[in-house]
């Protein structure tokens, strides 16, 4: 006997033209999913820009942040940020935190409220990415930022040329795997080492869970589970070089009126890998120092400035 409705069974996904809050939180969960799974992996092939084998841990605190704070709301501009607040919140290490900032970035430039559209969705994640090139005190080309750059000038490409959020995020996440093969080449230590980038290949499994959500017909809530790990290659081999600074110090700030070109400038000396994220009302400060009381003594010496200079 013939099935009732045999198209059903190859029937491809319908196109998915706008996305509200809820679909771009539940997105993010799925795409977190992937970052718990390959949180081992990420550890592993951790040589940039310390090789101190965090990457995966810290990539996966800021997903664990966003997992547990009570985003879901059918408002898309709520959603996105509330769920940059809580990245920033959670952010750890330098990937967490230039992540964190570009999410924030993101939630910035929205300009819509209800649902979002591929051309307004491509536009504010592309201007996004100059607030994570800003994050960093010096950025460098074949990392994490490298990455989701080009991933999201593929978007801007694509605006006006592709009407379904499927084949769109399909697309760029190929260019992402690409930008991610090609930071092997742009950074000598990876090429030691004969890695990736781990913070950028961080997000690129992000993205990867983040598509697979849209795949899946973009209304499902995604099932997690934290405690996983992926079937990882040998990775026994990569060297982790000598750390130079011997604290990953992190710090937030809050206030009214924040200002981060001067925290850059007073506590930049410091120490090395620093990245600031946040807004004028919240910022999260990630350094390597062999001095942590002095970081925290200087940003609170900005924060509040009636506090005597240091003798």
């Amino acid at each position: 006997m013939p099935l009732n409705n045999p198209i059903s069974l190859t029937e491809p996904p319908k196109k998915i033209k706008e996305l509200d809050g809820k679909q771009l939180y539940y997105s993010f969960l799925s795409g977190a999913q992937r970052i718990f799974e390959n949180q081992k992996l990420l550890n592993k092939i951790n040589v940039f820009p310390v090789s101190d084998a965090d990457t995966g841990t810290n990539l996966a605190s800021t997903m664990r942040s966003i997992m547990d704070a009570i985003i879901p709301t059918d408002n898309f501009k709520q959603a996105a940020g509330a769920i940059a607040d809580a990245a920033l919140t959670g952010a750890r290490g330098n990937s967490g935190i230039i992540f964190a900032q570009f999410l924030y970035g993101f939630s910035n430039e929205i300009k819509t409220d209800q649902t979002i559209d591929i051309r307004s969705f491509a536009i504010s994640m592309r201007n996004a990415v100059d607030y994570a090139y800003d994050a960093i005190a010096n950025p460098l080309e074949g990392t994490i930022l490298t990455v989701i750059k080009d991933w999201a000038n593929y978007l801007y490409a694509l605006k006006d040329i592709i009407d379904d959020f499927i084949k769109l995020l399909g697309e760029a996440y190929e260019i992402a795997q690409q930008s991610l093969i090609d930071t092997t080449k742009k950074l000598e230590v990876l090429a030691r080492s004969h890695v990736v980038d781990a913070g950028a290949k961080g997000f690129v499994v992000f993205l990867e869970g983040f598509l697979d959500f849209f795949t899946q017909g973009g209304t499902k809530v995604p099932a997690i589970t934290t405690d996983l790990t992926a079937e990882e290659p040998d990775t026994s081999a990569v060297a982790h070089d000598i750390i130079t600074f011997r604290y990953c110090t992190e710090a937030m700030l809050t206030g009214s009126d924040l200002n981060k070109a001067k925290i850059q400038n007073d506590i930049r000396n410091c120490g090395d890998s620093l990245v600031i994220a946040g807004s004028v009302k919240k910022m999260r400060i990630h350094t390597h120092t062999d001095f942590p009381a002095e970081l925290f003594f200087k940003s609170a010496k900005v924060r509040y400035h009636h506090l005597p200079e240091s003798g």
